[in-house]
């Protein structure tokens, strides 16, 4: 769950991240992503309570991380850091009850 190359891939294979149920792809709506000074915003809100996994991805690793704990229905705008680079995607996995889901959006 927690490496985004996992993530990355299983978001391409439309699979959860784990050996895990595949939550539905409404679980967790990303929206907004885009580069700011020091990372990547992005507004998250799951249908579900569960903990977001977030990566500044440039194609083959991850620049930056950050964690963070979604109530069901109730939307977060977080900052995903990044320690250098360009980050070209944000990744996203959310876990939620022992299920997950991968997403990949790309920055423009």
């Amino acid at each position: 769950m927690h490496s985004p190359q996992t993530i990355a891939q299983a978001a391409v294979d439309g699979v959860a991240p784990a050996a895990v149920p595949r939550l539905p792809q409404d679980a967790l709506r990303l929206t907004g992503q885009r580069p700011v000074a020091g990372g990547v915003e992005v507004t998250l809100r799951a249908d579900r309570a569960g903990t977001a996994y977030l990566y500044a991805w440039d194609g083959d690793a991850a620049l930056g991380d950050r964690t963070v704990e979604l109530a069901a229905g109730r939307s977060a705008t977080v900052v995903a850091p990044v320690a250098g680079g360009t980050p070209t995607a944000l990744l996203a996995a959310f876990e939620s009850n022992g299920s997950a889901l991968a997403r990949s959006l790309p920055l423009n």
